[in-house]
């Protein structure tokens, strides 16, 4: 026979595991229960960005999270047409701060820039893609880019005319 106590700690693992699964794995379970994927594009979400803003070829990356009770990553990187403006365009205006870019912009490297791209890309890396995440480090680290940091909701937004890159990521830690 079973003491109490064991089963009092095997009915608290059976009920804590899927807990710290889902918080481990939140995007992944997110995804599924909303159908989308990591990776794939948020259909619209980079032209309602970017649009009228700056010209971009290609979407490396997109998904607009809405309300979710795990944490998530909102994000958008595009590929810059050919032969971009050097400056950052001025910020765009818009009630839903997720469809904003831009801000004051600071020159690169940005002086923080490890422990936020570190903590950035450990959480949202993947659904940024290989090739953005790198280009990502590259372009806050070092000379040539701007950026700019929303304090209001966490974002950080990246302007890369050598790159050819453009994005904004906000990381949501808190049911929302």
């Amino acid at each position: 026979m079973i003491s109490i106590a064991v089963r009092t700690l095997l009915y608290i693992a059976f009920l804590a595991f899927p807990a710290i699964l889902i918080m481990r794995y939140g995007e992944i379970a997110n995804d599924a229960l909303s159908g989308t994927q990591s990776g794939y594009a948020s259909s619209g979400y980079a032209s309602q960005v970017f649009g009228n803003v700056v010209a971009f070829d290609e979407v490396l990356s997109s998904r607009l999270v809405g309300r979710t009770r795990i944490p998530a990553c909102s994000l958008v990187f595009v590929r810059l047409s050919a032969n971009p403006p050097t400056k950052p365009p001025t910020i765009t205006l818009n009630r839903n701060r997720s469809y904003r870019f831009g801000g004051a912009w600071q020159p690169t490297p940005m002086r923080e820039a490890t422990p936020v791209v570190d903590d950035l890309l450990g959480y949202c890396g993947e659904a940024i893609g290989k090739t953005a995440a790198a280009e990502l480090r590259t372009a806050l680290s070092s000379e040539g880019s701007y950026y700019t940091r929303d304090l209001v909701d966490g974002s950080v937004h990246v302007y890369a005319p050598t790159l050819r890159l453009a994005g904004r990521v906000r990381y949501l830690p808190y049911p929302h």
